[in-house]
């Protein structure tokens, strides 16, 4: 057995491998290439802490599992959330454990990219970030990557000294990152000032109400809901998604079945479920791009078999180079 550090993770990936192995599982799965069996959610007494547990399987050889957990009230030495990622190739017989925290960051934030590469107007400058949490930061990377024509990037969370934080810190990596783009970041101080002109707007809480208002949103924009993930959670208004032309989600047994988003406009007006298309799907179709003027509204709650993809190919691109450490647990 194979294990991996975060950082030799960190050292393989990059955000173009994130991507190609998002969208290869993305499109498996509506190929009906994939098993996602759905996720087990362990909590403990008092609500002190939860673990999910996520199995998936994509293509003929790859198959594996993320387990993650947060703790309300972690103390050294466990992280306050952390995920693993134990993945079986049957082909090349190689068993990897890695960390997969970072994985579980950048496959989030390249769902909304992928999505928003298809889904935002043409034209997009502007992005609003809803939450301040570590995946607000791969939200935000992730769709500049997408994105070459976003310039303005405004942070809000009702913490101001986080909001404030994360805006500086993202501003330094993106010009380390790309030096030839000029990418103003800021903190707002309002989420009615944060979205103001925005054409794409992501929400990244764990929020049981809507974080952004109908009223806010323009009538070309893209709106992405990437935090709250169960029934009882929503960050996106639904008069919004009612009055969506679009309705994208990762997968429909995820973000419609165990998400409030969608399934609460459905609910509460009107939206018609045969309406809304699969992450898959939409990449698949070449024939299925751009946003003309229509407001379209993106929900994903993640799904494993994207885990899997990305933590395969680390996996792979880990036995090349030789990285890790071995240990033979099962003698």
């Amino acid at each position: 057995m194979r294990i991996l550090t975060a950082t030799e993770v960190g050292g393989i990936l990059s955000m173009e491998d994130v991507f190609a192995a998002t969208k290869s599982a993305a499109i498996a799965h509506v190929e009906n290439r994939t098993q996602r069996p759905a996720r087990s959610v362990l909590t403990l007494d008092q609500g002190h802490g939860e673990f999910l547990v996520m199995p998936g399987v994509v293509g003929t050889s790859q198959f594996g599992v993320k387990t993650w957990f947060t703790f309300h009230d972690a103390m050294a030495p466990l992280p306050e959330t952390a995920a693993v990622i134990h993945v079986v190739d049957s082909a090349t017989r190689e068993e990897v454990i890695m960390d997969g925290s970072l994985i579980t960051e950048l496959r989030t934030g390249a769902i909304t990219g992928l999505a928003a590469a298809r889904l935002a107007p043409a034209s997009s400058s502007t992005l609003a970030v809803i939450g301040t949490g570590r995946h607000a930061r791969s939200q935000a990377l992730a769709l500049v990557f997408a994105l070459p024509g976003i310039t303005r990037i405004s942070f809000y969370s009702r913490n101001e000294t986080a909001r404030t934080t994360l805006a500086r810190d993202v501003g330094l990596e993106l010009a380390e990152t790309y030096p030839d783009r000029r990418i103003e970041v800021r903190a707002a101080s309002t989420a009615a000032g944060a979205c103001d002109g925005a054409e794409v707007v992501v929400t990244a809480t764990n929020a049981s109400q809507p974080v952004i208002q109908d009223a806010w949103v323009t009538d070309a924009a893209l709106v992405c809901g990437m935090g709250s993930h169960s029934r009882e959670q929503s960050e996106i208004d639904p008069i919004t998604v009612a009055r969506a032309d679009r309705i994208v989600v990762d997968t429909i047994a995820g973000a419609v079945d165990t998400a409030g988003d969608i399934a609460n406009a459905i609910d509460s007006c009107g939206v018609d479920r045969g309406d809304v298309m699969e992450l898959g799907t939409l990449l698949g179709d070449e024939a299925v791009t751009g946003n003309d003027g229509r407001l379209a509204v993106f929900k994903s709650v993640g799904f494993s078999a994207a885990d899997v993809a990305v933590a395969s190919f680390v996996a792979e691109r880990a036995l090349a180079l030789q990285l890790g450490t071995i240990i033979d647990i099962h003698r």
